[in-house]
């Protein structure tokens, strides 16, 4: 699909029926590793008939690790799991978190938008300074 329409990102929802770290995908994000995709990973489900312990961003942890050249987006923040989304994203380089659940919270809730940016970007500053984004073993 890459090379016939020139697919550049693809999306996983883990509400569906599987987790995201399921080893069948693993062809899956190999191909799409080589072709310099992005995947993008739909975070909390909250989905009527879904499953939500498929969406948790904990599971993102073992893709991030044997995909380390995957770009791998993670939506709606990792609401309710956002602290680990962050320390993830503070150790993957190749994790990258849509604030797209914080479009609401700005508005109904000015203050935890704040926390919620303010905690991220700490996060995020802290370990990749202190070089905890280093691969140590393939």
């Amino acid at each position: 699909m890459v090379k016939e329409y020139g697919v550049k990102v693809f999306q996983v929802l883990p509400p569906e029926d599987t987790h995201i770290n399921d080893k069948r995908l693993w062809p899956f994000f190999a191909k799409a590793q080589g072709a310099e995709s992005s995947c993008r990973h739909t975070g909390t489900g909250y989905v009527y008939g879904g499953r939500n312990k498929y969406c948790h961003p904990a599971l993102l942890e073992d893709v991030l690790y044997d995909f380390y050249d995957l770009r791998i987006v993670a939506f709606h923040f990792g609401w309710p799991h956002h602290r680990e989304l962050n320390l993830l994203a503070a150790t993957f380089p190749n994790l990258y978190i849509s604030v797209s659940f914080l479009n609401h919270a700005a508005s109904w809730r000015p203050k935890l938008f704040q926390a919620l940016i303010g905690e991220a970007m700490l996060s995020r500053r802290s370990t990749r300074s202190s070089g905890a984004a280093t691969r140590t073993a393939p």
